[in-house]
């Protein structure tokens, strides 16, 4: 299956403070510190603050009105960005390289970057999954 990295800006024009730029993300500190990291080499860059959260936390904090002044969104959710978007939550977004929107959903194109993508797959261990009783004896079930 294939997973799309999605950045898309607040609907304020720039929440940041001079001095940091807060991004909501779906996923876990050390998968955002590398890009972090370079963001932070760059000349005349701000420091990056994130809120790290689940889809569902930051759909119930973004609907909020203290959204804690979030300038960006990184998730792999296209759903919670068609929530945001359905309720006003996004700014549009222009610009973006067409190599790279035909990887997103058209009903979020307007709103929504992909920046990367990310394949995984599953493995199964064929004699536990025909035999389930001897996966459950042994621990594996």
């Amino acid at each position: 299956m294939l997973a799309l990295l999605l950045l898309t800006a607040w609907l304020r024009p720039c929440a940041a403070q001079g001095n940091e730029l807060v991004m909501a993300t779906t996923f876990s500190p050390s998968a955002t510190v590398w890009i972090i990291d370079r963001w932070q080499q760059e000349p005349g860059s701000v420091m990056i603050r994130t809120l790290n959260r689940t889809s569902a936390s930051l759909e119930q904090l973004l609907d909020t009105a203290n959204a804690e002044n979030v300038d960006l969104i990184l998730t792999s959710s296209p759903m919670l960005l068609q929530h945001l978007q359905e309720h006003q939550k996004l700014a549009p977004f222009s610009g973006a390289p067409a190599v790279s929107q035909h990887l997103v959903p058209e009903s979020i194109r307007s709103t929504s970057v992909a920046v990367a993508i990310s394949g995984f797959g599953l493995l199964m261990n064929r004699s536990s999954a025909d035999d389930p009783a001897s996966a459950c004896a042994s621990g594996l079930g």
